[in-house]
């Protein structure tokens, strides 16, 4: 049986997949580490311990699986406290490459059905 869409999967224009792997992100001057939730080609969901600023931009820097090392320029779209104290911070790419955005769509096309 099909999950429900949540309002916030039917306003994404691409697809995401789960993507917990550590990166690193540039903001202010500062370079924080934290941990990827979840990547598409249009954007990427961080959780961090530290919380930014919406419609700030930073530099965020990845392994995509099983293809390049990215570093981009990113805008944060919004962001909300988890009970453990941390943020998850949703974020939209900014002149992401081409041959990236087809790594990250090879990746996600990839999820197995557990992750549907």
């Amino acid at each position: 049986m099909a999950k429900a869409k949540t309002e916030l999967q039917e306003k994404r224009k691409f697809p995401r997949r789960r993507f917990v792997r550590f990166i690193g992100l540039l903001f202010n001057g500062t370079y924080y580490m934290g941990l990827g939730e979840e990547i598409g080609e249009g954007g990427i969901a961080l959780r961090l311990s530290d919380e930014f600023p919406v419609g700030r931009e930073g530099v965020v820097h990845f392994q995509i699986p099983d293809g390049s090392f990215v570093s981009v320029r990113l805008e944060f779209l919004n962001a909300r406290q988890e009970e453990s104290g941390e943020y998850l911070i949703g974020c939209s790419f900014k002149n992401l490459k081409f041959e990236h955005k087809r790594e990250i769509r090879t990746y996600v096309s990839a999820r197995t059905e557990t992750e549907h």
